[in-house]
């Protein structure tokens, strides 16, 4: 069961990217949580995860910020950050919760060349962030969720592929659009 399990998440039809597969070494798509180790240099300060920077944007105090930062696991950032209660953004809504979420996994992809290239082999697969208890982020077992992460991913992923074809039309071999 687990084989076949493992076979429907490297379909390159869809992609299930789950936080409980990060340490699993098996897993070929546990780089794309946000609780993947790999630091990220956002306007100039750097992060864990991606987990610790969107958390450490709730807040406009720069201590809680700092703290944020500090901690040893993107977990961690995030229960420290529903501690906190000095310096919340005021209009934290969903569409701000996307656009930053957006950039940070634009960082972590654009600064780290191996990440972009295993999300870059998803090609068109659809990719499903499984979460039994946020469908703001993901999906549950049935499917049911908004999959703002996944469609995060397949959408940044999209932006790469689109600037791979500009830079090959560019390069001479590609089709010219000049009249």
């Amino acid at each position: 069961a687990r084989a076949r399990e493992r076979e429907r998440e490297m379909s390159l039809e869809k992609v299930v990217v789950r936080n409980k597969d990060l340490n699993d070494p098996m897993s070929p798509w546990s780089c794309f949580t946000t609780y993947y180790k790999r630091e990220i240099i956002v306007q100039g300060y750097p992060y864990k995860t991606v987990e610790h920077y969107y958390q450490a944007q709730q807040f406009t105090d720069e201590e809680a910020q700092k703290r944020i930062r500090e901690t040893k696991s993107g977990r961690k950032a995030k229960a420290l950050a529903k501690e906190i209660t000095k310096g919340r953004v005021e209009d934290w809504d969903e569409e701000t919760k996307v656009a930053v979420m957006k950039r940070a996994l634009k960082a972590k992809f654009s600064q780290h060349q191996d990440l972009k290239a295993q999300l870059k082999l998803t090609q068109q697969a659809e990719i499903v962030f499984e979460h039994p208890k946020d469908d703001f982020w993901g999906v549950d077992k049935e499917g049911d969720g908004d999959n703002w992460l996944g469609r995060l991913l397949m959408e940044i992923r999209q932006e790469y592929m689109l600037d791979d074809i500009r830079s090959a039309m560019g390069q001479g071999g590609g089709i010219s659009f000049n009249v």
